[in-house]
């Protein structure tokens, strides 16, 4: 962890003095540490009796920040501080509770409530869905909103767990009262005790990251889409604001949704340190490995889900576009299932991929003997209205708001 004053690397020394505090607060009630050696650490645990940047300094001769802070601690309240942990206990839960802290002021309800907005204005606006890059089967942009608002809901929703285990995993130092400081420890903080300590078992906090990342990803979705309906020829939305170019005045860059894509791309890369194996019951450079892309990720969420908030709420729809954009032949697949109930599969399939080849849509169908033979031209045109083939849309829309509204009430 490079020495930093950003809110990050202040947040976690707060936290790391929030540990040390807990932990001899826990340590006294078991009879671990005396009582009034207990009052004073406490007394001293607070930020503004420290230089926050001279302690990160020292933490490059030690390995890690939490050797200078105990010992800046006890200089101040003498030798009970830490007891019975190691400085991953500390760093580890620090970690925990800087992030569980970082994603109750992150935007994310701004985000949801822009999407939903959405999903309600346009549920019955009309478009093509596009799959592989090419016109499919009509839809509503207010089911593609609804599938941006699905990936988001119940994103940061990021159970704290807590890191006791002392120099090696067996709480030795405790002298077996170690389960009952973790679980007084684990109350005093708010975070959940694990089974065992989970020093080289690094899936709780690769939760976390994994969180964290999903949360940029969804919302990268969300600008690829937004990208892609807003090229010149397709039009179907706009960001609304910026996006000037310096050399080409005609042109409105999708520059919101571009940054958003930037930081889902920078994902895969930060997620890599948590992947990584720690050997037996200490890791040697792996469990410092995670730390800068554990910062990256907490900081690079709140600036995405701020983007990302920001461009929804400029967001501009153009229906008109949709609707003009919507090949004819996105209802082959509408035509085809009348046609197969009186003609078989095969043939139906045969004659709408004739239909297809070329000109007009609906005036080869007209002109299709085989079709006027069992579907009138009024039979036809109900086939090739967008709105009737659009399936469960409205239901797999209600679905979503429901469990908005749900994640709402409990959120």
């Amino acid at each position: 962890m490079r020495p930093s004053s950003s809110p990050f690397s202040r947040a976690l020394f707060e936290a790391m003095l929030d540990v040390e505090r807990a932990l001899t607060t826990a340590n006294a009630v078991m009879g671990l540490v005396p009582t009034s050696a207990a009052a004073r650490i406490n007394a001293v645990c607070e930020v503004e009796r420290y230089d926050v940047d001279a302690i990160w300094q020292q933490a490059e001769s030690s390995g890690n920040p939490v050797v200078p802070l105990v010992e800046a601690i006890s200089a101040e309240a003498g030798p009970w501080v830490h007891f019975g942990a190691t400085s991953q206990d500390v760093l580890d839960t620090a970690m925990m509770l800087t992030v569980k802290r970082a994603v109750t002021a992150m935007p994310l309800a701004g985000v949801l409530d822009a999407c939903a907005g959405l999903v309600r204005e346009h549920r019955s606006t009309v478009m093509a869905a596009r799959t592989l890059g090419q016109q499919a089967v009509p839809t509503t942009f207010g089911l593609l909103a609804a599938t941006w608002l699905n990936g988001l809901v119940g994103r940061l929703d990021i159970v704290g767990v807590l890191q006791f285990g002392g120099a090696a995993g067996t709480l030795a130092a405790s002298d077996r009262r170690g389960l009952a400081v973790a679980d007084h420890l684990g109350r005093l903080l708010e975070l959940e005790v694990p089974a065992l300590p989970w020093h080289t078992d690094r899936a709780p906090i690769r939760a976390v990251a994994n969180e964290l990342a999903s949360t940029v990803v969804a919302c990268g979705k969300i600008a690829l889409d937004v990208t892609l309906l807003a090229q010149t020829e397709v039009g179907e939305v706009s960001e609304g604001t910026g996006g000037s170019s310096s050399a080409m005045p005609h042109k409105q860059n999708p520059i919101g949704s571009v940054l958003i894509g930037a930081a889902a791309r920078r994902v895969p890369g930060l997620l890599g340190p948590f992947y990584a194996p720690h050997e037996l019951h200490r890791a040697t450079g792996a469990w410092h490995a995670e730390w800068e892309p554990l910062r990256e990720l907490v900081e690079l969420t709140h600036v995405t889900l701020e983007r990302t908030e920001r461009l929804l709420g400029n967001l501009q729809i153009h229906p008109e576009r949709m609707l003009a954009n919507l090949d004819p032949r996105v209802m082959a697949e509408s035509v085809a299932s009348r046609l197969a109930a009186l003609l078989g599969r095969t043939e139906a399939h045969r004659i709408v991929v004739r239909a297809s080849g070329g000109g007009d849509f609906r005036a080869s169908l007209v002109a299709d003997p085989d079709v006027r033979g069992v579907l009138s031209v009024e039979e036809l045109d109900h086939a090739l209205d967008p709105t009737s083939w659009l399936g469960s849309a409205d239901e797999l829309i209600e679905r979503a708001l429901a469990a908005y509204e749900e994640g709402r009430r409990h959120g």
